[in-house]
């Protein structure tokens, strides 16, 4: 029995973290352009609110669905029961804790890369009047940041279940999945053939098709050749016993006739050649 940890959407989303530093890199840069505008705290405040809260937010109420990519996601009647299970323990009290904490720690970092900023002024390739733009891109990249540190670390925690922990965990109810999950792209039914139902449905049914024909086939070979040498086995014995009576009181009611034919012809032939004497 395969492990629920071979679901690959689950590890897609987790190397989601490689984008993580390179979007912190990107708000660093753009924080970079030019002097600020805004007040210090002001600036700060804008970049946790545009970047941290919707995230954290949608992570509290409704969690990522993480099985789709990019622009398409599986429909939610579409998904296995193993699938569900994941999304069941994605919808748990310790991934809300999880997105406190991410949270907290991501405040923290958007204070020292601001802090941090004045360093990267020469690398930037924004220019002192562009630092609305920069502020702006640096919201964006820092929302990604957010977005891309968020989902890895809820797959982590589904990643860590003990197995029978996971035997024992209720599958999702399909027709609460859109109302309880954040569901972007458009929905088809299957993005990777490997985790899809659709696909592997019909080559398990053929599978066990064949499976069965070849066991009734077997099976029937097998009563044929074990039937036959006994019913051979059983009628030879019984013809034999039978021919053997029916020959032996077929032999006798002939024989006997013809010898009572024969014994009184010869008597008589006896007492006539008596009488003279």
């Amino acid at each position: 029995m395969n492990s629920f940890r071979s679901q690959p959407f689950l590890w897609i989303h987790l190397a989601g973290l490689a984008v993580v530093p390179l979007s912190l890199l990107a708000v660093w840069l753009g924080l970079a352009a030019g002097d600020p505008v805004l007040p210090y705290g002001l600036e700060i405040a804008f970049l946790a609110i545009a970047g941290i809260l919707p995230i954290a937010w949608m992570q509290w109420q409704r969690p990522f669905d993480i099985f789709s990519l990019l622009v398409l996601a599986v429909r939610p009647d579409r998904l296995t029961l193993e699938q569900r299970k994941i999304l069941r323990l994605l919808k748990t009290l310790k991934t809300r804790i999880a997105a406190i904490a991410v949270a907290i720690f991501m405040i923290w970092a958007i204070w020292q890369i601001y802090s941090l900023a004045p360093l990267a002024a020469i690398a930037t390739p924004l220019s002192s009047p562009w630092h609305l733009l920069g502020l702006l891109l640096a919201a964006i990249a820092f929302l990604c940041a957010n977005l891309f540190l968020q989902v890895p670390i809820s797959v982590l925690g589904v990643l860590l279940t003990s197995d029978s922990r996971f035997e024992e965990v209720e599958p999702y109810e399909i027709e609460n999945i859109g109302q309880d999950f954040s569901i972007f792209g458009i929905r088809i039914d299957n993005i990777l053939a490997i985790a899809s139902p659709e696909i592997s449905a019909p080559e398990s049914t053929k599978e066990q098709s064949l499976e069965q024909s070849l066991e009734q086939s077997l099976e029937q070979s097998l009563e044929q050749s074990l039937e036959q040498p006994l019913e051979q086995s059983l009628e030879q014995p019984l013809e034999q016993s039978l021919e053997q009576p029916l020959e032996q009181s077929l032999e006798q009611s002939l024989e006997q006739p013809l010898e009572q034919s024969v014994n009184p012809s010869t008597d008589g032939n006896f007492n006539k050649e008596e009488k003279p004497e």
